[in-house]
């Protein structure tokens, strides 16, 4: 239970499962040192222990903020109230199937007034999928920015669709005419995700995109705390 205690403190402070154990490992190795336990076989089986263990609380915790951020995407759609949501796709890792490289996809959301922002992985950037996950993800109606990527072609059929120029510079509003927001997003995950780079799988993708969601919503260790306080 005390180990328990310790991992949760190091997952909220956004350390990785390995780092969470070398810092325990130094706690341990002074245990030892008191114990009178000394041989580097029984070292070693603590330490691996310890290593599972912190892996399997960090994947409960993790389940659990991911359950909870998609529960909240089911409830509420953005773009309600008038409020502008802006989108973006880009480019979060790139895998070889079939002996062919093949790029895995994010698409962003931001919704201005409310500062929310949601990412979801999408299987690939045609007219179809994206059209279908910004219709579950976007209230009908609603004032939407993009590029002019052609996947977002049939966006007009649904909503108010503005096509951002990035091109374009000192035409219109530049507070508005802009999807800068939901770009400055991908810096956020991108970097809250960094140290789990070789350790997330596709499958797991989504994830890790709601645990970076949640912690850029509830940044400090206070507000982490109390909402999986909450959550449990």
């Amino acid at each position: 239970m005390e180990i328990a205690k310790v991992v949760f403190h190091y997952f909220v402070r956004n350390y990785n499962a390995n780092q969470a154990a070398q810092e325990l490992k130094e706690i341990v190795q002074g245990r030892f040192k008191r114990l009178g336990i000394t041989t580097p076989t029984e070292e070693k089986r603590i330490r691996n222990v310890q290593h599972k263990k912190i892996c399997e609380i960090y994947r409960l915790v993790r389940r659990q903020i991911h359950y909870y951020v998609q529960n909240s995407y089911r409830k509420s759609k953005l773009g309600r109230f008038g409020n502008a949501v802006e989108i973006d796709e880009s480019i979060f890792a790139q895998i070889r199937r079939d002996g062919k490289k093949e790029k895995i996809w994010v698409l962003g959301f931001y919704e201005r007034g409310t500062k929310e922002a949601r990412a979801i992985f999408i299987k690939d950037r045609t007219e179809d999928t994206l059209t279908q996950v910004i219709l579950e993800n976007v209230e009908l109606g609603a004032e939407i920015y993009s590029d002019f990527w052609r996947g977002y072609n049939g966006l007009k059929h649904y909503f108010l669709h503005r096509v951002v120029n990035k091109q374009q510079r000192g035409n219109g509003t530049s507070e508005f005419q802009t999807t800068n927001r939901v770009e400055h997003l991908w810096a956020t995950i991108k970097s809250s995700m960094q140290m789990y780079s070789s350790s997330f799988h596709v499958p797991h993708l989504q994830m890790f995109l709601d645990e970076a969601i949640w912690r850029r919503k509830h940044k400090s260790f206070d507000d982490r705390i109390e909402f999986l306080i909450q959550l449990n």
